[in-house]
């Protein structure tokens, strides 16, 4: 996996407490709703689960691998794809975004982009929480507001909103910052993830959109095998 996707530094002096810190790698795509709302849950499920520190990390998927640079119309798109009319498409997902506090506007969208760009920019994201705060911009961006997420502009807006330099234009113009962002996705279909959102916490795999209550549980079975293999350490 290139290095701008690596695990973040860990903090010595974490270990030496009972504390428990679990790693979260959160495979996502930022055109997937059910997505948008699983970083919500995941959130809502580490608030019941205060007294265990999770190391979240982002880790890239492309829903549309075959997208062509500049996209595709949002609406045509999703109506040949799914074989329906487009206001049929997105009820269950604007009810289960009100419960986690996400209004989707579908019908401020006009365009389905090609995601890699928007990738490459989470994984340059390096200072504490920098990356979560980012995610969470570029969702809202293109499902509250309706943004293009391939439109250069819209990126470099976004990284500036959580800090990140403002010279990064000409780095997301370059040819690799797309190969980059694909080398990454392509690394979570080598190790059998094939549908988003998915989570690994702690070694435990969850596949798909879950209540925060059941991440909540398998965050206690993972908190629990870290406490057990402490115990079995001298």
């Amino acid at each position: 996996m290139p290095q701008n996707f690596a695990p973040v530094e860990r903090d010595p002096e974490a270990c030496k407490t009972d504390r428990v810190r679990l790693r979260v790698e959160m495979f996502a795509d930022l055109v997937c709703p059910w997505c948008f709302i699983g970083t919500r849950t995941l959130a809502n499920a580490a608030a019941l689960r205060a007294d265990i520190e999770l190391e979240v990390h982002w880790r890239p998927f492309l829903l549309h691998p075959h997208l062509s640079t500049g996209g595709a119309p949002f609406r045509p798109f999703l109506e040949e794809k799914f074989g329906r009319p487009f206001g049929d498409m997105f009820r269950r997902v604007i009810t289960a975004g009100d419960e986690v506090g996400v209004a989707f506007a579908f019908d401020r969208i006009e365009t389905m982009p090609d995601t890699t760009l928007a990738h490459a920019l989470i994984g340059w994201a390096t200072e504490p929480g920098q990356q979560a705060a980012l995610v969470q911009r570029l969702f809202e961006a293109f499902f509250v507001e309706g943004e293009n997420l391939e439109n250069v502009d819209v990126l470099i807006e976004c990284a500036e909103s959580v800090g990140m330099p403002p010279d990064l234009r000409r780095r997301l113009m370059d040819d690799g910052a797309r190969s980059e962002a694909r080398d990454a996705a392509e690394a979570a279909l080598d190790i059998g993830v094939t549908g988003v959102p998915f989570y690994m916490i702690g070694g435990w795999p969850v596949q798909g959109s879950q209540d925060a209550t059941i991440l909540a549980r398998v965050i206690d079975k993972a908190a629990a095998k870290q406490r057990a293999k402490r115990a079995r350490t001298p």
